[in-house]
Parts: structure tokens; C-alpha cells; sequence
């Protein structure tokens, strides 16, 4: 999924980064402060609810984009309450080229 979303964004960013896991996402942002982070639900250890909790409660302009395979309302609701600015389908990933253009860096 991580070359799939790497592979799709690299046309509108400039420079793409991963990490395998909340944990490595959350230092990630500290040492580089990306404009957007694609944040997955399902990241172990240090899932991405969390890492997006965390990142979004140190740097509360930090703009989280969490996705996840499964449409659940309350999933939706609680990246919602991590502080992501948006939630996507994993089956729906075109919508997240509107979402980055949408707002400003």
C-alpha cells in the first residue's frame, strides 16, 4: 500500500517519505514537517489513530489524512477525533488529490 499511495502522489509532491509504523510516523513528522501526512489506520506498534493523535496534539497545525480499507462510521469519526482533517477509503484514493490541493500548505 505504502509504494501504491508513494507511486500515485509522487506526480503532485514533491518528495514522498514512508514509515512502517505510528511510531516511525511520529518521528518522521518531528524531524521533517511535511505539508500532508497519509496516515494508515492499521499501523503496529503505535497504530495511526494514535500517531495521528500524537502528531496532531504536538503540532496542532499538522495536516492528517487518514485512510483505512474499512467504511465504518465510528472509525471515520474517530480520526475525525485524532485531529485528521479527513478520512478516505482505501478503495476511493483519487479523492485525495482534491483534499491536498484543496488547502493550502
Amino acid at each position: 500500500m505504502r509504494r501504491t499511495l508513494r507511486e500515485f502522489l509522487t506526480i503532485p509532491a514533491d518528495d514522498v517519505r514512508e514509515a512502517e509504523d505510528g511510531t516511525q510516523a511520529e518521528v518522521a513528522y518531528q524531524e521533517q514537517r511535511p505539508d500532508w501526512v497519509i496516515m494508515d489506520v492499521r499501523m503496529e506498534p503505535g497504530g495511526g489513530l494514535a500517531a495521528t493523535r500524537n502528531i496532531v496534539a504536538r503540532y496542532p497545525d499538522a495536516k492528517v489524512i487518514v485512510i483505512s480499507q474499512f467504511e465504518d462510521p465510528e472509525l471515520r469519526t474517530s480520526a475525525r477525533e485524532a485531529g485528521a482533517r479527513a478520512f478516505v477509503n482505501k478503495s476511493d484514493l483519487l479523492l485525495l488529490l482534491p483534499l491536498i490541493h484543496s488547502t493550502p500548505a
